[in-house]
């Protein structure tokens, strides 16, 4: 996609947000917490960032709704319609050295978040929820969009800075013009059941 055509796209798109229509969709996620959830502290943590990420997703006009991995809707995850968020709390030093997470855009359904390095790379308690938010978002664009890309500022940068990290924790990083275009691009192409791009399955998109 050129950026004349992006542009185009997100003209479209802001104008339907004016106009009160949503622009994309609704993305249906289904939550793996698994014994991390047990944790009522965990739980709240997990619910702030849950809502962080819907108003980070509602400003692209994108809907969220979250649901538990063992619910009826989320037992048979589809390409076209879920996305499944799988939580690590023990993650080796050699599995993706540095990374926060990782999805695989082509394969169109999976995120694993690493939670243990989240709660190490967060500056306090307060930060946890804002940086799992900023986390989960750059994931699940990366699978929303379809292919492995990163933007020069906002939440899709390939690293956030220590600006960004103190950013986050005032307002949500931003989706850049480019973001929004081509996650308002593949939501729709994922509600008629196509896919964004074809690549080889097996390259994850690490944050």
């Amino acid at each position: 996609m050129t950026i004349q055509a992006a542009m185009a796209m997100m003209f479209t798109m802001t104008g339907a947000l004016a106009a009160g229509a949503p622009a994309a969709g609704k993305v249906l996620i289904c939550v793996n917490a698994g014994g991390y959830e047990l944790n009522p502290g965990s739980m709240v943590v997990l619910v702030r960032a849950e809502d962080i990420t819907s108003r980070m997703f509602k400003s692209a006009g994108v809907a969220v709704e979250w649901r538990s991995a063992g619910m009826g809707a989320c037992r048979k995850p589809q390409q076209t319609q879920t996305i499944v968020l799988d939580f690590a709390t023990s993650t080796p030093a050699s599995q993706y050295p540095g990374a926060l997470a990782y999805a695989l855009p082509y394969e169109g359904i999976h995120i694993v978040l690493m939670l243990d390095r989240i709660q190490k790379k967060a500056a306090g308690p307060a930060q946890v929820p804002p940086l799992l938010a900023h986390v989960m978002t750059h994931e699940i664009t990366h699978i929303l969009q379809g292919i492995a890309r990163h933007s020069e500022t906002g939440v899709m940068k390939a690293l956030w800075d220590s600006h960004d990290f103190l950013q986050m924790t005032k307002e949500p990083l931003a989706f850049t013009p480019e973001d929004i275009a081509l996650l308002v691009r593949g939501v729709r192409l994922r509600a008629t059941g196509a896919t964004s791009a074809t690549a080889t399955p097996a390259t994850p998109q690490l944050n």
